[in-house]
């Protein structure tokens, strides 16, 4: 196996065994990257095959301050996010009434979260309506501000913030059910 200095060297000229040799490392944890953001597989592996491509065409951009893992990773999200703003025109404004959670959702379950395996987090999170999702990754996983969220998606910022209760609320509602089953 090569180095990862030769590697980087090599896709920087645009060597296909190089980027081969990257994409081979590499892709199955941008895959998983990819597969927070979506419904499907084949979804993601389209997001991932985008991003990869973007990784090829900046790799020589690439600083060796930071890890490539980490480096790759935000591009991954970039290009989650650039296709979240493809497939949806917008996110919808949400009324200052339907503001409200659902009266039967307890927020706090960190408690339950913990009894399940982070696949089956995962399998219920692929469930999600696609906005709840995307905001609850950006939020929670990948540490985006609300303010950060609303310059990369648009919409208003209380919607982000309604979107973002409701998908703790639904990802709370569907735990809960998977716990009553176990």
């Amino acid at each position: 196996m090569q180095d990862m200095e030769t590697i980087i060297s090599g896709c920087i000229q645009n060597d296909r065994k190089a980027q081969s040799a990257l994409y081979k490392q590499f892709a199955p944890s941008m895959l998983g990257v990819c597969r927070r953001y979506t419904r499907t597989q084949e979804e993601a592996e389209d997001i991932m095959i985008d991003g990869f491509l973007q990784v090829f065409a900046h790799i020589g951009e690439f600083r060796k301050e930071c890890p490539l893992v980490a480096w790759m990773k935000k591009i991954m999200v970039n290009a989650a996010i650039s296709h979240f703003r493809i497939n949806q025109k917008f996110l919808s404004q949400v009324e200052l009434n339907e503001m409200e959670l659902p009266a039967n959702v307890q927020t706090n379950g960190e408690d339950i979260i913990t009894k399940l395996e982070a696949k089956q987090v995962i399998d219920i999170m692929q469930e999600m309506p696609e906005e709840y999702r995307m905001i609850l990754n950006l939020k929670l996983i990948e540490n985006y501000s609300f303010k950060d969220i609303e310059k990369e998606l648009g919409g208003n910022p209380n919607t982000l913030r309604v979107y973002f209760q409701r998908g703790k609320a639904w990802l709370m509602n569907k735990i809960q059910e998977q716990e009553k089953m176990m």
